[in-house]
């Protein structure tokens, strides 16, 4: 059987994160995502689970799969595993 071959763009989309300063987190159960790892916890999301997180530059390759909702830091790329056709 072939495998139907699918242009990147039609199954991911790359999103910027959002600005958090950490002065205006307030705490809560919603993971704050970094390019690396976990920075914090906040009362708010921006995000449904489940996604794939990357830095922008500097930690290149690497990739944090993410199974709760949560907040991703503003220079990190979401990858939106959700997008469908």
């Amino acid at each position: 059987m072939a495998q139907k071959k699918i242009a990147f763009k039609d199954f991911i989309k790359l999103q910027r994160g959002f600005d958090l300063p950490r002065q205006d987190m307030i705490e809560g159960p919603y993971p704050v995502v970094g390019s690396t790892s976990i920075i914090g916890y906040h009362n708010d999301y921006k995000v449904n689970a489940p996604g794939v997180v990357t830095g922008r530059s500097g930690s290149l390759g690497q990739v944090q799969f993410i199974t709760s909702n949560y907040w991703v830091n503003k220079l990190k790329y979401i990858c939106d595993i959700n997008k469908s056709k």
